[in-house]
């Protein structure tokens, strides 16, 4: 999933106070990420912000998962430079309230518009994507911060990764002519996972690279489109700051109390080139369950708003026979209280996603099973390694079926 570059380095810097992680050249945008844990006023004293606050300023721009309260970010910004500035959003999660920040210099980066939670009335993702655009020198981008619900298994998990693609239709199509949407944030899952189906985006932190201080795990990472923002403004350079080393000698239990069990992740962009000019920065992106409202393949079609309303949990893949025998077969259900037109819905595997189009007049009653046998699917299911699509008519999956 990651792509790199001949020339990619890993920097680290030895000494935290340092303004920069690369350069002072202001030719360049040092944009960053960071899950600080519980974030909040009471949690922290003076010391600990004062160590936050030297971090967060090796940076231009950066986004914060897990604040509980604005109060906090007002000490730091106490700490900050003068031309230092926040973007806070509202509160979001079920049970424990999180916000999500952007801290940024003010000097070099201008917020621009409406920030934004995507709103999210079906309660789809457990904290809602927080959406700010910006500008430095000639560079203006829209930036999607999100903290994945971690649950009590991987498919949990899961769930929410796969409609991440839906989350960047959205504000595509909000943004008009803006090309240079960046999604980061504490993901909860390593950008190799089977439930990433970002193409045309890359991550750019290598799955491979410990993000978190236990060395366990990769789940903080920027996506960049890979033939818009990664090839005209990445610089081909990052960084996983390994604070717990650096400053604390790896000791992990004071790290993580002082700071963070999760270590900032940065990146390099070019901010004297753009190909783009947008001036939607105040159009908010439709509710998730509208998806892919820029497509004019299907804004035109007569079954749009009927089919764009169902979601990941309406209709499941509930059984996949894949052995060689008459009995191979996809199992799919109707979980919803109504009929679901499966009309222009696709069916397809690993190789062929989109491979078996449901023909005119499909349909699905309330609750009911249908069984989709081998005779009638034109793909073979493979009993290993595979991965079995079903797909509304605009091309966002409902569910996904992996083997073991």
């Amino acid at each position: 999933m990651t792509i790199r570059k001949s020339i990619i380095c890993i920097i680290i810097l030895i000494f935290v106070y340092s303004p920069s992680v690369y350069s002072v050249d202001k030719s360049e945008l040092i944009l960053a990420s960071w899950n600080i844990r519980i974030l909040s006023n009471n949690s922290r004293d003076s010391e600990e912000l004062q160590y936050i606050s030297n971090i967060i300023k090796r940076y231009d721009l950066i986004a914060v998962q897990e604040v509980r309260d604005e109060e906090v970010l007002k000490r730091i910004l106490d700490i900050l430079p003068a031309e230092w500035s926040y973007i806070i959003s509202d509160q979001v999660g079920r049970g424990v309230k999180e916000r999500y920040a952007y801290l940024f210099n003010t000097n070099f980066v201008t917020a621009l518009g409406n920030a934004y939670l995507l709103e999210d009335p079906e309660d789809v993702f457990i904290r809602e994507p927080f959406i700010s655009s910006f500008v430095s020198e000639k560079f203006d981008f829209t930036l999607i911060t999100f903290h994945a619900l971690f649950g009590d298994s991987i498919n949990d998990r899961r769930k929410e990764i796969r409609l991440l693609p839906e989350v960047i239709n959205l504000v595509d199509a909000a943004t008009g002519n803006e090309r240079d949407i960046i999604l980061l944030g504490d993901f909860n899952m390593p950008s190799n996972d089977k439930s990433w189906m970002m193409d045309p985006y890359v991550a750019i932190i290598p799955y491979q690279t410990k993000t978190t201080i236990s060395d366990t795990s990769s789940y903080d990472n920027i996506w960049l489109h890979k033939e818009f923002t990664y090839k005209e403004n990445f610089k081909s350079l990052y960084e996983v700051y390994s604070f717990d080393e650096i400053l604390f000698n790896n000791d992990d239990r004071l790290a993580s109390t002082t700071c963070s069990d999760h270590r900032p992740i940065s990146i390099v962009l070019n901010v004297l080139d753009d190909n783009d000019i947008s001036e939607n920065w105040f159009t908010t992106a439709q509710p998730i369950i509208q998806p892919n409202v820029n497509s004019n393949k299907f804004v035109n079609n007569k079954n749009f708003d009927l089919y764009s309303n169902y979601k990941p949990g309406d209709i499941e893949i509930t059984q996949v026979i894949w052995t060689p025998t008459e009995k191979e077969s996809v199992i799919i259900k109707n979980l919803t209280e109504n009929e679901i037109s499966l009309e222009g819905w696709t069916l397809g595997d690993k190789n062929s996603p989109d491979s078996y189009v449901f023909p005119f007049g499909s349909n699905i009653l309330a609750k009911e099973t249908l069984i989709i046998h081998h005779s009638v699917l034109n793909f073979i299911i493979n009993n290993s390694n595979e991965i079995i699509f079903l797909k509304r008519p605009d091309k966002v999956v409902i569910d996904l079926w992996e083997s073991e």
